[in-house]
């Protein structure tokens, strides 16, 4: 996402890191290998300049600068859970459950967990195929014989329901205030067309989920919702997790704000005024999502999950689920390099979990290999896009522009980000226009820089041409900073100019 650049309030920094900030612009300079057509750098460079994975304290060190930041950007609160080998390594809370009240987030706070409620609805469809209660090539009309579309029933399978490849549409937002359990929703979806014939499309499907709930329901002979509580939330020990009603919250539970933007609109700037989600949210969650839990319940369940104690086989799979809504942004992320599980709860709009996901892969060497990326969502933000449309990747992040001034920048984040002097001497002797200071002279500041400020997460962007880029970003040593770069408007594409400034 490339936004506006707005101007922040931020800590005073040490009289030494201005000196090496200021000399930055002595480093400024760095042509690109990209090819005429802009294309990316060649394997061997883009295998050069990979970072290594940080350490744990200096992963625990850059997650808690981040977080700072971004919360005196306002682009972030909530709550972070770090764990490793499922042991918690940090825990940190940011900014407020209730802006009103100044009532801050701890721990302890709750927060709508958006879609990210799926994966209890999975896990109780798990359950009841293992113990032969449902098959998952078993129809609809195996469990609902009465269900309103028969023709539909008859074709549509829970595996499809799972797989978002039933078809089954409708919009479950559709006047929020109404809805006050699972079996709410189910006449905005039931007698709806199909979006498509069963199994020939994957489509993010709210709805499919409603109505596995409902199946759900039918087959235990239990309300959805107490069927969550008794076999999933209570054998984890998810004490704090549960379907409050929005009008009568918790008193420890987070107050959704919003700005009122869609997910794929750039931020303008200045940034929009927060406001309660209140109005917008379903009233109580459904299977599709809106619960409410604490990063603490999370990681019970992803133990609880993984440990295969809970009635289904266990799941040891790399796996990233989001969950996001107006006001409500959640990320768990298991089996990160490493071995460490990131959970992320924030009573924002996304990308505000996001972003933090995004920096803890880079810090660890880059991601993972293969991962089972769940895609969950909310509701719709634009209004006229549908519920949850889809976006490729499944979750909404900060990003450089796919151009050659966006790759440029890219390229050199990777490269200062690896805190090794010569992979720096490579980027410079390769991408930098030559100038009066010697390679020693840039490549001595660039050591001054990085242990100043360490690795330079991105936080957003403003590219105000094809020769220019603005970048705000977090230094995981210190705190918000702002890099302008300046490169050749044609191939091959140098960096001529860049400036650091501290983030005002």
């Amino acid at each position: 996402m490339i936004t506006g650049h707005d101007s922040r309030r931020s800590l005073k920094p040490p009289a030494t890191r201005l000196r090496h900030l200021a000399l930055g612009a002595a480093l400024t300079c760095a042509p690109s290998v990209l090819s005429a057509q802009g294309g990316p750098p060649h394997e061997r460079d883009v295998q050069t300049i990979s970072a290594s994975p940080m350490s744990q304290d200096e992963l625990v060190r850059a997650l808690k600068s981040l977080g700072d930041s971004l919360t005196r950007l306002e682009r972030f609160s909530g709550v972070v859970l770090l764990a490793r080998n499922g042991v918690p390594v940090a825990t940190e809370s940011y900014g407020y459950a209730d802006r009103e009240a100044k009532r801050r987030n701890t721990p302890a706070t709750t927060f709508n967990v958006s879609s990210i409620g799926k994966l209890f609805t999975m896990l109780a469809a798990a359950q009841l195929v293992t113990d032969g209660t449902l098959a998952m090539d078993g129809t609809i009309a195996r469990y609902w014989p009465d269900y309103p579309d028969a023709a539909a029933a008859s074709k549509i399978t829970i595996r499809q329901l799972l797989e978002h490849r039933s078809g089954i549409d409708g919009d479950i937002f559709v006047n929020p205030s109404a809805r006050r359990s699972n079996r709410d929703a189910l006449a905005l979806v039931t007698n709806q067309p199909l979006a498509f014939e069963p199994g020939t499309r994957q489509q993010y499907s709210n709805a499919g989920y409603v109505v596995l709930g409902e199946i759900i329901a039918r087959v235990s002979g239990e309300t959805y919702e107490d069927y969550i509580r008794r076999h999933v939330l209570a054998p984890a020990g998810m004490a704090a997790t549960g379907f409050p009603s929005n009008d009568s919250l918790p008193p420890n539970t987070a107050i959704g704000y919003t700005r009122g933007l869609d997910d794929d609109q750039p931020l303008p700037s200045p940034l929009p005024p927060l406001a309660r989600n209140t109005g917008v949210q379903p009233r109580r969650g459904s299977a599709a999502g809106g619960s409410y839990s604490n990063v603490s319940d999370l990681l019970r369940f992803v133990l609880a999950r993984r440990q295969g104690s809970l009635g289904a086989p266990p799941r040891r799979e790399q796996t990233i689920a989001a969950g996001g809504s107006p006001g409500s942004n959640g990320i768990i992320a298991e089996g990160l390099p490493g071995g460490y599980d990131l959970i992320v709860l924030a009573n924002f709009d996304p990308p505000a979990a996001g972003v933090i996901l995004d920096a803890v892969e880079s810090w660890l060497g880059g991601g993972r290999s293969g991962p089972d990326r769940v895609r969950v969502g909310g509701p719709p933000r634009g209004g006229a896009a549908g519920p949850d449309a889809p976006r490729a990747g499944g979750i909404v992040t900060t990003t450089l522009p796919e151009t050659p001034v966006g790759r440029v920048a890219s390229d050199y984040l990777k490269a200062f980000a690896t805190g090794d002097t010569s992979v720096m001497r490579a980027f410079l002797l390769t991408r930098v226009v030559p100038g009066a200071r010697s390679w020693d002279e840039r490549v001595a500041q660039y050591r001054e820089m990085y242990g100043e400020n360490g690795a330079l997460t991105l936080v957003d962007a403003d590219a105000a041409s094809d020769a220019e880029i603005t970048m705000r970003v977090t230094g995981s040593r210190s705190g918000p900073l702002v890099v302008m770069l300046r490169i050749e408007p044609a191939a091959p594409f140098r960096i001529v100019g860049m400036q650091f400034r501290m983030e005002r």
